[in-house]
């Protein structure tokens, strides 16, 4: 999983161990990237935070974090959701 924070650009790999390939690292990099960017909604921000998860299959889930006075949720819940939604694990 890659994780993109669209304010500063970093990049963060998560998980102790990482097996990935250049080509897959580019590919969930440029995933998250292309969903990242603020967005400011009614009561809302969104976007300031992206996700992408490589799961075994091979499709890439993104998501992005969105903060309103209700509820937070963050870019990772976002994209386990979309991937969950897909019906993969």
């Amino acid at each position: 999983m890659i994780q993109m924070n669209a304010e500063t650009d970093n990049v963060i790999l998560c998980g102790d161990t990482c097996n990935m390939s250049e080509i897959s690292f580019a590919r969930l990099k440029k995933a998250a990237l292309d969903v990242a960017g603020s967005r400011t909604l009614d009561n809302a921000s969104a976007g300031s935070i992206s996700c992408a998860i490589l799961p075994d299959k091979g499709n890439i889930y993104t998501g992005i974090s969105v903060n309103t006075v209700a509820m937070n949720i963050c870019a990772e819940q976002s994209a386990v959701f979309a991937m969950v939604a897909a019906c993969e694990s």
